[in-house]
């Protein structure tokens, strides 16, 4: 945890608390998201005690409090989904305050309230951490359920809901952590022991003698009278090192938080044009010149109607970042004689729905995780060099697209060489709406089932036969597969119609009813009826065939085999997400491409 460099009193939109901490004026109330408990609250530092606790309904694990580019107050999870919110987008809320009467307050520009904790009912957590901050502890002094700081507010040392003691550094280093339970209390004896004690008894002797237990920046140092360090942590006695936090998503959560606030209920597409100046930017996507208006960004999307969508533009150097409050905006339109490189989102996911980019009117680069996927030009240089510049380990440079993914704006923002703030999309802005039809959603392509095949339903375990030559050879193969103990108590209707004599697999794939229920599939064809094992071939619906619009992660097919005696096995697995589907595919070089069984 961290107090935030330079928002002491105030958040303005765009900006939100992570593992850090706001102060009223005075210091008497701090605004904490904790990163023991991952909830938000404000507490009182002469008394500890909390005022004002922020529902976590909806959102589980670590959890971020935003003040939103579109003026609302929100809470989201580490997986992008939003839950409490204040209901204030385009309200004109400027900024979040915390007063000095421990209330948290979203002001508008002339200073209105247009929103207050004031009367709000507290019901947090019985044992939540008072948040007292003090430099150090000397003999004879206790923790008492209270905070530690280093002097510059980036190293704490506190106890967690549950008792146990936490020293919190910056993301990037390790911190410490000693297990207890509640009620223990952090003690440094008259007698110049440090101690965990609870239920007034000794549970945990930590060091000592030592004069004065102080926090430095990322540890805690036990001294003696002169000054010299008779402990430390991390390092030295019991409990644990905790490893530190991947800093690298640092610059993609600052941007998750700026672009998902744009509409939340909508979506956005972020795109950055490179070398073209932002009024024709916004004209590529349609919006004209007598159109084009200076207004905030919550001011565009109130004048969202159901047939248009906010558009804005902001110069970055030589280059624009557009931005749109909805998935799907193109990107090909942009690019001409220059290059574009672009993400878009739906909210319902917590990756990125589509990552392209655009060279001269083409796009060069694509990764569409909705289905159907479409995935090519991922290992262009520009993208390589990108993860380069980001730090990102050599072995995993070759996946841009599990970063396109997931981290999918750093990438963008990396390509592009551009370093996008809140500062820079909050006041006015240059846009106004563009028709809602710009936007092009992908649509499935249809799928035209085989004349004289016969029709398929969705079942929980697809078993079709394609091979009619060998009936002891499929008694066979039913019998392995019902001798498995789940398999028993499993509702399975192999489909063995002679219809579907000699199918591949694309002829059962056009059948399907319902592919979002059904993503994976098996046929029992003449290699299954004829080699040792029944060796039955899965199909994956997510992964299309190679073709012009996607070509395969190396080593990764849409098809494995399977022996009757370890699909069932695979089939649980992969339904629960226990393994993945790389974890059955053959290892490059394996002599027996068929999976057995781990």
């Amino acid at each position: 945890m961290k107090i935030t460099p330079g928002l002491p009193f105030r958040l303005r939109r765009g900006e939100f608390l992570y593992e850090s901490a706001l102060s009223s004026p005075s210091g008497r109330f701090v605004l904490v998201n904790s990163r023991g408990t991952g909830q938000t609250a404000v507490s009182d530092t002469g008394s500890g005690a909390v005022r004002w606790w922020l529902t976590s309904e909806k959102v589980y694990g670590q959890s971020l409090l935003v003040f939103g580019l579109d003026g609302d107050l929100a809470v989201w999870n580490h997986h992008r989904e939003r839950g409490w919110h204040s209901g204030t987008a385009g309200s004109g809320a400027e900024e979040l305050r915390l007063t000095d009467a421990g209330e948290v307050e979203l002001v508008a520009a002339d200073d209105e309230v247009v929103w207050s904790s004031a009367g709000r009912v507290f019901s947090g957590p019985e044992h939540w951490p008072r948040s007292r901050f003090r430099f150090g502890l000397r003999r004879g002094e206790s923790l008492d359920r209270q905070w530690l700081s280093s002097p510059d507010g980036g190293t704490l040392l506190h106890p967690s809901p549950t008792g146990s003691l936490i020293l919190s550094p910056p993301r990037n280093q390790p911190g410490w952590s000693l297990p207890s339970g509640p009620g223990s209390d952090l003690v440094l004896g008259v007698d110049g022991r440090l101690v965990l004690l609870r239920d007034g008894r000794v549970e945990t002797e930590i060091a000592g003698p030592g004069e004065e237990l102080v926090l430095l920046p990322g540890r805690a140092e036990l001294r003696d009278a002169e000054g010299a360090a008779v402990w430390t942590v991390p390092g030295d006695g019991p409990g644990q090192t905790v490893p530190p936090d991947d800093d690298r998503d640092g610059q993609q959560l600052r941007l998750r938080v700026l672009f998902d606030s744009l509409s939340p209920a909508h979506g956005y597409t972020v795109a950055v044009v490179q070398n073209v100046v932002p009024e024709e930017a916004l004209r590529r996507w349609g919006l004209t010149a007598d159109a084009m208006s200076r207004a905030t960004w919550p001011e565009f999307e109130s004048r969202r109607q159901e047939d248009s969508v906010p558009v804005a533009a902001v110069p970055l150097g030589p280059h624009t970042l557009l931005v749109a409050g909805a998935p799907d905006f193109p990107g090909d339109p942009l690019s001409a004689g220059t290059t574009v490189t672009r993400e878009s989102r739906i909210p319902v996911l917590g990756y990125s729905t589509e990552f392209s980019m655009h060279q001269d009117g083409d796009t060069v680069s694509l990764l569409h995780e909705r289905r159907p996927k479409r995935r090519r030009g991922m290992s262009r240089p520009e993208l390589l060099d990108a993860l380069a510049r980001a730090g990102v380990e050599e072995h995993s440079r070759t996946r841009a697209d599990w970063h396109a993914a997931f981290a999918g704006l750093e990438l963008l923002c990396q390509v592009a060489d551009v370093s996008p703030t809140a500062g820079d999309l909050n006041g006015e802005l240059l846009g106004g709406l563009v028709p809602a039809s710009i936007a092009r959603p992908w649509t499935e392509p249809m799928r035209t089932p085989s004349p004289g095949r016969p029709s398929l339903r969705s079942e929980y375990f697809l078993l079709v036969r394609t091979d009619f030559s060998d009936e002891a050879a499929w008694a066979s193969l039913l019998e392995e597969l019902a001798s498995d103990e789940f398999f028993q108590d499993a509702d399975i209707h192999p489909v063995q119609d002679r219809g579907w004599e000699g199918a591949d697999p694309d002829e059962v794939l056009a059948a399907l009813p319902d592919l979002d229920r059904t993503d994976i599939f098996y046929l029992a064809d003449r290699e299954t009826m004829t080699q040792p094992g029944h060796p039955v071939l899965v199909v994956n619906t997510t992964l299309p065939a190679a073709g012009p619009d996607y070509e395969p992660v190396e080593g990764v097919s849409r098809t494995l085999r399977a022996t009757a005696a370890a699909l069932w096995s695979l089939h649980l697995n992969l339904e629960i997400a226990n393994l993945s589907w790389e974890e059955y595919l053959p290892r490059p070089g394996s002599e027996d491409p068929v999976h057995r069984g781990f």
